[in-house]
């Protein structure tokens, strides 16, 4: 038998913020770089019948751990049984031995690491003096990107759209409470695009929402919704005039923003610039003007969960909180 440290959802919540996760991730994204992480590629199945995906996404890192982030998500599940859409464990195991270490909830892990990622992307590829955001799409990724933004920048204005009207006034409200910044919610994506200085596209859409022509030079876009085959939030002509950077160039190729754009030969692999660690350890320059368009597309990293949840067990463990199973 070996102890197994489990961790809840409330716990992370508790023991975790959005600068902790910052500081995670952007150490993923060098590690990334730097050649000290292994990450296959993501395991997907779909059920069809109930109209959910199980992802499991797994990897190491040198400095920390090996482990696999097993996640659901049921797009049905609040409106028909009150339950969430997305459910899911990381499992985190010792490096040199495989032995089982910690079960932390990946719920939270999933909102915390991929605002972070947007965030670390928005300061190396978004203008310095940026002020106003529009947000497309208002749940739990429309809340934890606007969160982790706000750590870098003086934001002045927030311009929130979403397919469901109440869910958008919702937002306006809680977030302009939770940040105490100016929130309003929008009737159309136009509106929240239209002379905002980072862009925030985080929906399941499978069509493009944001139109090209309201795309001002100087605009940074985190393109965070698209995460499989056939998804895709943004006009590719927006892709052909912009600065492209990806978070893992072999996952986005499949399943991100620029999955769509090169099966249909808008554009090529050859035209996205770089990987994101590239550009934070400084091996590439990031936003080269004021005036250029840039692209972050995120898939999401496995080891960006790994990173996250080893810290959270690490000071779990410290604090004594959390369950000890025997397994």
């Amino acid at each position: 038998m070996t102890d197994v440290h489990v961790i809840s959802e409330e716990q992370v919540k508790t023991l975790f913020s959005m600068k902790d996760a910052i500081k995670a991730v952007e150490r993923c994204f060098v590690a990334y770089s730097d050649g000290k992480t292994g990450m296959p590629p993501i395991v997907t199945s779909y059920v069809k019948k109930y109209g959910g995906v199980l992802e499991i996404k797994s990897g190491y890192l040198e400095t920390d751990c090996i482990g696999a982030k097993v996640i659901c998500y049921f797009e049905q599940n609040p409106p028909k049984y009150g339950l969430p859409a997305l459910v899911g464990v990381v499992v985190l195991n010792d490096l040199k031995t495989g032995i089982p270490i910690a079960i932390v909830n990946a719920a939270p892990i999933t909102a915390l690491r991929t605002g972070a990622a947007g965030s670390v992307a928005a300061k190396y590829l978004a203008r310095g003096d940026s002020r106003s955001v529009g947000i497309i799409g208002t749940g739990v990724q429309g809340r934890s990107q606007l969160m982790g933004l706000s750590e870098f920048f003086d934001i002045d204005e927030v311009r929130a759209y979403d397919r469901i009207s109440d869910s958008s006034m919702r937002y306006a409200s809680e977030m302009s409470e939770k940040l105490g910044l100016d929130v309003k919610a929008v009737e159309a994506p136009k509106d929240a695009v239209e002379n905002a200085d980072i862009v925030v596209t985080a929906t399941p859409s499978r069509k493009p929402i944001i139109n090209s022509k309201w795309v001002r030079g100087g605009t940074h876009i985190n393109a965070i919704g698209a995460d499989e085959p056939g998804k895709q939030e943004l006009d590719p002509q927006i892709l052909k005039k912009a600065k492209i950077v990806v978070d893992c160039l072999a996952e986005c190729k499949v399943r991100g923003e620029i999955n769509m754009a090169i099966s249909e030969g808008i554009i090529d692999i050859s035209d996205v610039y770089a990987e994101l660690g590239d550009i934070v350890t400084g091996k590439k320059k990031g936003r080269g003007n004021a005036s250029e368009i840039t692209i972050f597309d995120a898939t999401g990293m496995a080891i960006q969960d790994i990173a996250t949840s080893y810290e959270i067990y690490k000071i779990a463990k410290e604090k004594g909180i959390g369950t000890t199973v025997a397994i």
